[in-house]
């Protein structure tokens, strides 16, 4: 492992400089120190443990999208299960993989609360919250029998390839990806005045205690300013766009969910 000091670091970064971005750099320095980490752990790593440097990353991915480029958005995405994993993002303010794994199961229509997190699935850095149902997010569960962005009546493991054509389609570039609505709706929520400590709940940054996790969420005040500012938020793109935000053929039973 001596062979990968400092010196040989840095011209490894130097070479990957050259054709990649300083982020990505950033990224494949992270995944090799944990390796190291996890075999130096295990004593698989005896001997000498490297120290790996630590890069500054590239710059923060700042484009958001405003209540017109929502609904153009929205407008472009020609399909049923596009349309459920957007809502899905907007209404959670998730990461793609939670809205990509969330199933009826997880969803409350009666308690009007969804849980990210899957039971049995141990929770990471990456938290996923429980939080209170917006109402435009309804109709979607009550339509869905499995997980709520399914094809074919299965799950998707990706949405690359979709994300591609609905981009295209609504006239974006690449700095548009699944993660600018999350930073769209985290955005918004600040400009709306959602407190703080109410933001950083719904995107899995703060962490309340064992009690608060486990009753919290029965309280009828329970991130109350966030929720609704979600509910304006995507309230607002429905007016704007011209394709309906229920799905189109739950309408009949997605109108009864809503005038719950």
């Amino acid at each position: 492992m001596s062979d990968f000091g400092v010196p040989a670091q840095e011209l490894l970064i130097a070479r990957l400089g050259k054709r990649y971005k300083p982020g990505t750099v950033k990224r494949y320095f992270a995944s090799v120190a944990a390796a190291i980490r996890w075999t130096w752990k295990r004593e698989i790593i005896t001997t000498h443990r490297p120290l790996i440097e630590r890069l500054p990353g590239g710059a923060p991915r700042e484009r958001i999208l405003t209540i017109e480029e929502l609904a153009r958005l929205w407008d472009a995405a020609d399909s049923h299960h596009l349309q459920a994993f957007i809502m899905v993002m907007l209404c959670t303010n998730c990461r793609t993989s939670a809205a990509l794994e969330l199933t009826r199961l997880q969803c409350d229509l009666e308690r009007g609360v969804v849980r990210l997190n899957a039971d049995g699935r141990q929770q990471t850095k990456k938290r996923r919250p429980v939080l209170p149902m917006p109402t435009p997010l309804r109709p979607w569960v009550a339509a869905a029998r499995g997980h709520i962005v399914e094809f074919n009546g299965r799950p998707i493991k990706s949405v690359k390839t979709i994300w591609r054509g609905v981009r295209l389609r609504a006239g974006f570039g690449l700095d548009v990806s699944p993660m600018t609505l999350r930073h769209t709706v985290a955005s918004e929520m600040a400009r709306r005045s959602v407190p703080d400590f109410q933001r950083q709940c719904f995107m899995g940054h703060q962490a309340s205690n064992t009690t608060d996790r486990n009753y919290v969420h029965v309280r009828p005040d329970f991130l109350r300013e966030a929720r609704e500012a979600i509910e304006s938020i995507v309230s607002e793109m429905g007016e704007a766009a011209t394709s309906p935000i229920v799905p189109i053929n739950q309408s009949v039973r997605a109108n009864c969910v809503l005038a719950v």
